[in-house]
């Protein structure tokens, strides 16, 4: 599932890209005005004095974070049921294991989002990987993942035979595509 794609015209690509993927909270504030008191001087004159102003804010999760985490939870349940295997991987990761918050937005996104968590349970290299790259970054990698599991062709495969399948697949896209010519 890809997010839509926000244009803009004051806003460069890169500023974008950023907005559509990494705001899971959206903040909420007030400004308080209070006038202070007039102070009376010794002669008598009143004399005003410069209003307090507060600002009070706070970072609400938005509904559509909730819902994605409500949908991820219960398809993660169904994913426990399925492959009983995942619970006992998951109580082995070590629990100070990090992910990048965008990542792990993307992946509570993502319809086979359990099927991501589950191979990056058996690819730690992988989550410090994610964590390495710009938060945008991770956010593709992740994506193209979740495009791989629709293909059937990550869970099948160990994580070195997936590495090597996934570099020759990104080596194809940059060579220059042999044309075929119609004959006439």
């Amino acid at each position: 599932m890809r997010r839509l794609r926000v244009e803009s015209t004051t806003d460069d690509e890169l500023a974008q890209s950023y907005s559509e993927l990494l705001q899971p909270a959206n903040l909420y504030g007030c400004t308080v005005t209070v006038a202070a008191r007039p102070q009376v001087r010794e002669d008598g004159a009143i004399e005003r004095t410069e209003p307090v102003e507060e600002t009070f804010s706070t970072a609400v999760i938005s509904e559509e974070t909730r819902q994605n985490r409500a949908n991820y939870s219960y398809r993660l349940e169904q994913y426990k049921r399925d492959e009983p295997s995942f619970a006992a991987k998951a109580a082995n990761v070590d629990p100070n294991a990090q992910l990048p918050l965008a990542a792990i937005d993307a992946i509570t996104r993502m319809q086979n989002g359990p099927q991501i968590a589950d191979f990056l349970l058996q690819a730690p290299e992988v989550r410090e990987a994610l964590c390495q790259l710009d938060p945008l970054e991770a956010v593709r990698k992740i994506e193209e993942m979740a495009d791989d599991l629709d293909f059937s062709r990550m869970d099948q495969l160990d994580y070195q035979v997936w590495k090597h399948l996934r570099n020759r697949q990104e080596s194809s896209r940059h060579k220059p595509q042999k044309r075929q010519g119609r004959m006439s």
